[in-house]
């Protein structure tokens, strides 16, 4: 396994780990949890540089700002960059590489306002929640638009508040705040909120679950 593939690897295990944590940290009341005290461990995290590619911009597009985060589909062959200037979901491969360019400003079935979350699900079908528009698209990996959908109970239930989503088994999983704790009084305050909402491919909302310990 090449270092960039192992990289990407580590990403995606952590972003499905992240999503078990969550889950598994959802308590009822009732529930009694032991917690047993470590040992303080002196350590000094660091960062070590693996690989780097340049994205190779073609002569018929300009690239604008890119977003902070990118995503890479299951096989670790295609990376997914939000370009915030011009609207763009540029994909490359592990070379930077340009093999596509979707979207583009604009309310169409194809085009983008402001893409508020993305990843890739096991297909290699890119799944975008676009927070202007309030609609979830999947774009094939040919770049074909396979859905264009409103979320069901976004800005009226809840609020769609993680940047970071995930999509496996025709499933959406996304952090939410609950509409009725926007308010930061005591009785209603965020922290009473469910955090997670489960979508399907439709739009439609399955099930919230979790809640802050």
């Amino acid at each position: 396994i090449t270092p960039l593939a192992f990289m990407n690897l580590i990403k995606r295990i952590s972003q499905f780990c992240f999503l078990v944590l969550l889950i598994a940290s959802c308590t009822e009341k009732e529930w009694e949890t032991n917690f047993n005290k470590s040992e303080k461990v002196n350590a000094t995290p660091s960062l070590q540089k693996l690989d780097s590619f340049t994205i190779q911009q073609p002569d018929s597009l300009t690239f604008g700002n890119f977003y902070e985060v990118f995503q890479t589909n299951a096989a670790n062959s295609r990376f997914a960059f939000y370009d915030k200037v011009t609207k763009h979901m540029v994909i490359t491969n592990t070379q930077g590489k340009v093999l596509s360019v979707w979207g583009g400003k604009g309310r169409g079935p194809k085009e983008l306002m402001q893409v508020f979350a993305y990843n890739f699900d096991e297909h290699g079908n890119l799944v975008v929640y676009d927070n202007r528009l309030l609609r979830l698209k999947i774009y094939s990996p040919e770049g074909k638009v396979l859905k264009n959908v409103r979320l069901e109970e976004e800005r009226k239930g809840h609020y769609i508040g993680s940047h970071q989503l995930y999509a496996q088994d025709d499933k959406i999983y996304v952090g939410i705040l609950e509409a009725e704790f926007v308010n930061m009084s005591e009785e209603t305050a965020w922290w009473n909120s469910q955090l997670l909402a489960v979508y399907n491919y439709g739009g439609e909302l399955l099930s919230k679950m979790g809640t802050y310990d």
